[in-house]
């Protein structure tokens, strides 16, 4: 198993972030690679940083409760078919990662994890309709 040391920002009453080990029983390592690569650089530029409010959302500055969806959403995404998948990934030719696709989505509806399935779905059927 992987454990990933990741930040997770606390509402502004608290004083400042704290750090906690998330274990990851779902991935081998080479499929949690690129998330947990940019997660440890993401954490790695922020140490010590005062986050701002539009860094919420992105890798590194997730809370809790959106990691854990983040997590769902990734599951999600590779069970499903080929199609869907090329729908999350679309930018992969821009080097966009895997976190970083998986976050724009989700940020999109605002990590509501069933609103950001039925997006790529309907994104899917879109562009299967336009072959």
């Amino acid at each position: 198993t992987i454990a990933i040391r990741r930040q997770v920002i606390m509402p502004p009453q608290y004083k400042s972030p704290q750090q906690i080990l998330i274990p990851d029983h779902t991935m081998s390592p080479s499929q949690s690679s690129s998330m947990s690569t940019a997660i440890v650089e993401s954490l790695k530029a922020a140490e010590n940083d005062i986050v701002a409010l539009k860094d919420q959302g992105y890798p590194g500055y997730l809370t809790q409760s959106e990691f854990e969806i983040l997590s769902l959403f990734r599951k999600e995404v590779f069970r499903r078919e080929q199609d869907f998948r090329d729908t999350v990934f679309s930018f992969r030719n821009a080097n966009e990662d895997e976190v970083y696709a998986l976050c724009r989505w989700l940020r999109a509806r605002k990590y509501d994890l069933s609103q950001t399935i039925q997006m790529v779905e309907e994104a899917t059927d879109c562009t299967a309709q336009a072959r």
